[in-house]
């Protein structure tokens, strides 16, 4: 059987789950600044990140011939309604080696899942060339100013964002920062920092219909970074490996790639 149990150093967290973007995710856990939840037991451990809907299983132990259903009673039972409670149908998982995906192809039948190809990087140092600023656009901080306007479109979008990744609005206004660009009273782009720790950070980037391809995200992202160092945080950047538009940002910022990992994605 397959035990909850508390998010702290003593679980062993950090060694069950390594990898760049697992560092990442679980020093924010551990910070308090992700929600998620644990579960260990018959020689497997899940690690539930609320924040994006992600689900990390990994060894912690020698399996025994009852994990597999044990993981899949977790699944279809209490993991299932508390997504569906939060309001997340779509999710991700991640099988780390050497388990297989076939485990949570078990683990969560009968949903059908697909595999979906991840890349992510981390920020070095501002790529070389010129940079031109998009026209009639300004960037300012997310904050609570911005989020509290009644008169600027597109906040709830923001705002719900950070309530999905962030334990609390209050939280992101104490640990967490972020940029937006605004333009004819509303946010047409914004960056906003997640997975926080003392020394790391992810970053939420979105852009609305009709403001792409303009340079905004570009100029957006190369603010936040550049307020992430002042931070003493060093930014990273997830997308999926097939939206190169969101890769060429990346790049053009000077980001670095560091891996590219398969997950199984599906709808509870």
């Amino acid at each position: 059987m397959m035990n909850e149990y508390p998010l702290t150093e003593r679980a062993g967290v950090r060694a069950s789950f390594p990898g760049p973007q697992l560092e990442m995710t679980v020093a924010s856990i551990l910070a308090g600044n992700t929600p998620a939840r644990l579960w260990l037991g018959d020689g497997l451990a899940l690690l539930w990140d609320q924040g994006n809907n992600v689900f990390y299983l990994a060894q912690s132990g020698t399996p025994q011939p009852e994990a597999a259903a044990s993981l899949a009673a977790l699944i279809a039972g209490p993991v299932r309604a508390a997504a569906l409670e939060r309001g997340r149908r779509y999710f991700r998982a991640r099988a780390l080696p050497p388990l297989t995906a076939d485990l949570l192809q078990t683990a969560f039948a009968p949903i059908p899942l697909r595999s979906v190809h991840k890349r992510f990087y981390r920020f070095t140092e501002p790529a070389p060339g010129p940079r031109p600023e998009p026209t009639g656009v300004t960037f300012g901080p997310i904050d609570g100013l911005l989020l509290g306007s009644k008169g600027t479109a597109n906040v709830d979008a923001v705002r719900g964002e950070i309530g999905f990744m962030w334990p609390s609005l209050q939280r992101f206004y104490t640990h967490g920062f972020g940029v937006a660009a605004i333009a004819h009273r509303a946010v047409v782009c914004w960056c906003t920092a997640e997975y926080v720790s003392p020394t790391m950070c992810g970053i939420g980037i979105e852009t609305m219909d009709g403001w792409q391809n303009q340079g905004i995200a570009t100029a957006a992202a190369f603010r936040f970074v550049r307020r992430a160092l002042a931070h003493h945080m060093i930014s990273h950047w997830e997308c999926d490996a097939e939206n190169l538009p969101s890769v060429r940002v990346a790049e053009k910022v000077g980001f670095t790639f560091l891996e590219e990992t398969t997950f199984q994605t599906g709808l509870f």
